[in-house]
């Protein structure tokens, strides 16, 4: 009352506004206006004391507590207590450093670009020089309202935030900047997509088991149930060095790509970003399945070891390339060489993959090329999703004949037949192979 007034309603707030700011700062503000004590008053002999000046709040054994009262005019009482917050552990103490991002938004492209600005100045010489880039960057993304003109910035570093926010503000394009305007009127769909085998190399996600705690505790947990099946772990195949990685061979690489995108879907949706729809490519497509709530991870885990296994037969008597033809296209070519050749994949409008015996691939590849068509031989010597998989196809079948598929929890596009997948039992995973 003695800085403000009596807000009437409004009092008791203001109060409590007050003693958070002293919890805050740590100090106990003087009584405004306070001069000398009606002569009527004595505190001798009592705990009260009325400030003059500002003190430094000093802590005992425990936090520092406040007590505000309030009492309303009908008479009705009420007295909160305000106990300081614990001190916060920095970031750079719970995780190890790597790439932070930045996202900011504005109602203008105008707005947006002194936005970048202004954060450019706080991290370099402002009030954000000595703050940890996760709780700048948490706060940005969590604590602060979205607008539809929207950017983000990467980097190690508060130099190399402030560089590529000095791009953004400037209009620069840069590999660290990315900037869109939001969609409006409609919720954002996002899809999971799994990719198959040949994207792997050593040490890969690695990186992550220290900073992402649902992608580390998802990869232990498949891990320990490929262990059980195999008799070696996932984890060691992924921390191996590239001299010694075993990535290469099929029955380890199929089970360690499941392992490693199932956690990191665990990890994006424990960051809150979930899919409306999942569809993946070959051994992409049993990890899509476990994401939707298809396959329980243990009837997941025991189609992928089994399918690795199976397949690491065929390594070496096979070779697979992408070609520039329509399925249309690439029907009669295949049809010329009686079941050696066959589509593997059709990628798109103008996109196959053919796969068959290692010389006729070989060959085709240059009489495509040769009539002008772009081919493209895989860094492969195997040869998926053709005829060489057919010995092994009555073995698969009873290896996973006990697997118990649900319902989807979210949607899954199949990658064998291009729609909403249905039943996806035995039969189906003998399709996909």
């Amino acid at each position: 009352k003695s800085n403000i007034g009596h807000l009437e309603g409004a009092a008791g707030v203001a109060g409590v506004i007050k003693a958070v700011l002293a919890l805050g700062h740590q100090t106990i503000p003087p009584l405004a206006l306070f001069r000398e004590l009606n002569p009527h008053l004595s505190l001798e002999n009592t705990p009260f004391d009325i400030p003059t000046e500002p003190r430094t709040w000093l802590q005992d054994d425990g936090p520092r507590r406040a007590g505000v009262s309030s009492f309303g005019w009908s008479g009705t009482n009420a007295h909160v207590v305000l106990e300081e917050a614990p001190p916060a552990r920095p970031a750079s103490e719970l995780a190890a450093p790597g790439i932070d991002l930045l996202a900011l938004s504005a109602r203008s492209d105008e707005g947006l670009r002194a936005l970048a600005a202004s954060y450019s100045t706080a991290l370099t010489s402002g009030a954000l020089q000595h703050e940890a880039l996760r709780d700048i960057c948490y706060t940005a993304a969590m604590r602060r309202t979205h607008h539809p003109y929207r950017a983000a910035v990467a980097g190690r570093t508060h130099g190399e935030l402030a560089a590529a926010l000095d791009a953004l503000a400037a209009g620069e394009r840069r590999w660290d900047v990315a900037r869109r305007r939001a969609v409006g009127g409609r919720h954002p769909q996002l899809a999971f997509v799994f990719c198959g085998q040949g994207p792997q190399s050593a040490g890969m996600g690695t990186e992550l088991l220290s900073d992402a705690p649902a992608f580390a505790e998802s990869l232990s947990r498949t891990s320990e149930l490929v262990q059980a099946h195999c008799g070696w772990s996932v984890l060691e195949a992924l921390r191996a060095p590239e001299g010694a990685s075993r990535l290469d061979q099929t029955e380890v690489a199929q089970p360690s790509l499941f392992a490693l995108q199932v956690a990191l879907a665990a990890e994006w949706r424990r960051r809150g970003v979930g899919p409306s729809v999942v569809l993946g490519h070959s051994v992409g497509e049993i990890a899509a399945a476990h994401v939707a709530g298809v396959l329980s991870l243990d009837d997941a885990v025991r189609i992928v070891v089994n399918r690795a296994r199976l397949m690491q037969r065929a390594t070496g008597y096979g070779r697979m390339v992408a070609v520039g033809l329509s399925w249309k296209d690439a029907e009669p070519l295949v049809a010329r060489f009686g079941g050696r050749l066959s589509i593997a994949a059709e990628n798109g409008p103008r996109s196959c993959v053919l796969s068959g015996d290692t010389a006729l691939v070989m060959q085709v590849a240059r009489d495509v090329e040769s009539s002008g068509v772009t081919a493209r031989l895989l860094p492969v010597n195997y040869a998926f999703h053709s005829r060489q998989m057919d010995p092994i196809l009555s073995e698969f079948r009873s290896a996973i004949a006990g697997i118990t598929p649900r319902a989807p929890v979210t949607p899954i596009i199949s990658t064998v037949s291009g729609a909403v997948a249905g039943d996806l039992g035995p039969d189906y995973w003998y399709r996909n192979l």
